[in-house]
């Protein structure tokens, strides 16, 4: 009987981790068939869904050179395409907002400080974002600021930490466009 129960339990802890483990990998090959996605609709010149199936389509990559890492980010921020990466929240304001999960995608906006660079591609051509900002917001109080025109915002919910999902706090990153002129002017005083 204790060999069987042994068994039993040894089972369920391994069930139990696969579950655990699913969603980072569930993520990770998301991003790489997201990308593959992405680089077919700039060579296609319309929109190309990662899997058949799929609700959102790849409309960017976000890029951190200084933590040396990219993101894909998808068309929509709804509950079920956050699961598989960052989606673009409706703004229409000119500015671009986005959200992740902080224990997948988004769990670098914590390594974030004020001056790093952001690089953001799509088929408009890219664009340069330093951060300028980073904000706690309750959701309780009022709804997310929509980013003015020329601005980057990245949000997830808060704090990083935290193992229960959900919550009404959320880390809100602010970025804010670098212009062309404004990069050549920070390279010549290097």
């Amino acid at each position: 009987m204790r060999r069987w129960l042994a068994r039993a339990l040894a089972l369920a802890a391994a069930l139990i981790g696969l579950q655990s483990a699913w969603i980072p990998v569930k993520g990770l090959l998301a991003q790489q068939l997201i990308a593959a996605a992405y680089e077919r609709s700039l060579a296609s010149g319309r929109s190309e869904p990662p899997w058949p199936w799929a609700d959102a389509t790849p409309i960017g990559r976000l890029s951190v050179p200084r933590l040396q890492l990219q993101r894909y980010v998808l068309s929509d921020a709804s509950p079920r395409s956050l699961a598989f990466g960052p989606g673009a929240v409706d703004d229409g304001v000119g500015g671009l907002s986005l959200a992740g999960h902080r224990d997948t995608h988004f769990a670098f906006l914590g390594d974030l400080r004020g001056g790093d660079e952001l690089i953001w591609e799509d088929a408009g051509g890219r664009r340069h974002y330093r951060i300028s900002a980073r904000e706690i917001a309750d959701v309780r109080r009022h709804s997310l600021r929509q980013p003015a025109a020329g601005e980057l915002l990245l949000s997830t919910c808060w704090p990083l930490s935290d193992w229960q999902p959900g919550g009404p706090l959320r880390l809100v990153l602010v970025g804010e466009e670098v212009t062309a002129e404004q990069q050549n002017e920070q390279l010549a005083a290097r």
